[in-house]
Formats: C-alpha cells, sequence, structure tokens
C-alpha cells in the first residue's frame, strides 16, 4: 500500500526516540525493520502479538533477552500497519533510510546497522546496561524488592496465565 504517509510513520519513529533513545529502542527498531524487509521477501503478513516487545532480542543486533522495548501505542501501530500492508521495497529503502540519517548520533544503532551486530566493545557496553535493567524488573510497582512469598496455603497455587512454551 504506497499510499501510507513515509513523513508521518518516520514522524511518530522519530518521535519515539526522543522519548527512549538508547539500547532498547534502537535494538527494537532495528529488529523491526528487519521483520520488514523479511515481509518483503516472503509478502506475508507478520503478527507481533504477544511478540511486540521481543522483536529487538529477536530481530535486532542485539540479541540478548532483557533487551524489551514496549514504546507508546502511536509507535506500535505505524510497524503494525506496515507489519500488515504491502509495501515496496523502495518505500522499505527510503524509510530506512531517514532512520538511519536520523540515528547517526546514536551509539548502538550505528553501530549495529553496519554489520548487524554489535562490536566487542558496544556489546560489553550493552550488557552492562542490561543487569540494570534486571535489577529495575526485579522490584514491586512501589520499589520495594521483591522476594520468596510467604509460606501460606491462602496463597494461589495456580494462575490462569501460562508462560508460552513455544
Amino acid at each position: 500500500m504506497e499510499a501510507m504517509d513515509l513523513s508521518g510513520i518516520a514522524s511518530i519513529i522519530l518521535q519515539e526516540y526522543q522519548l527512549s533513545p538508547g539500547i532498547f529502542f534502537e535494538n527494537h527498531v532495528y529488529g523491526c525493520l528487519s521483520l520488514l524487509e523479511t515481509r518483503l521477501d516472503a509478502s506475508a503478513v507478520i503478527d507481533v502479538g504477544d511478540n511486540w516487545s521481543s522483536i529487538g532480542s529477536q530481530n535486532g543486533f542485539y540479541k540478548n533477552p532483557l533487551c524489551l522495548f514496549e514504546g507508546s501505542n502511536a509507535y506500535r501501530a505505524s510497524w503494525e500497519q506496515l507489519f500488515q500492508n504491502d509495501v515496496s521495497a523502495a518505500f522499505v529503502d527510503d524509510l530506512e533510510d531517514r532512520l538511519i540519517e536520523a540515528f547517526t548520533d546514536s551509539k548502538f544503532f550505528s553501530g549495529g546497522v553496519d554489520n548487524g551486530e554489535l562490536s566487542k566493545e558496544l556489546e560489553a557496553e550493552a550488557d552492562a546496561l542490561m543487569p540494570k535493567a534486571k535489577k529495575r524488573f526485579s522490584k514491586s510497582r512501589k520499589g520495594v524488592q521483591v522476594g520468596t512469598p510467604p509460606k501460606s496455603k491462602l496463597r494461589f497455587d495456580k494462575t490462569r496465565r501460562r508462560c508460552s512454551t513455544a
């Protein structure tokens, strides 16, 4: 669908970059671009559904399972529109060119875009950011360290939600 607004989509992605610069966002964008390239080759609709936040860790230049990014609703809707509609190779190339140009000052994106992976130095720097993220995620919403639940028969043994095994 060539009628898609390249400027509008690029603008939404760049606004997200202003809000969330760094490895998490940059790796996610790269992963989304990789999926979009795959979509051009396979001509299949890509459903990111449950895997949205892990696109970067699965398809990005830094494949660390802690490198997750959710982003805003507008950011996600823009990518989902691209994944579900037909776009030309020229459209994808133009989007990539705009993003690569806009991210020239970004350490991780610029470092990963050339080879599809980070240099050893940048990977070590990204690894150092992941323990910080892991530590942040190990706290509850109120900032209290999550500990072992009390041993009580009143606690729930099961939840309705199950982790995916796939």
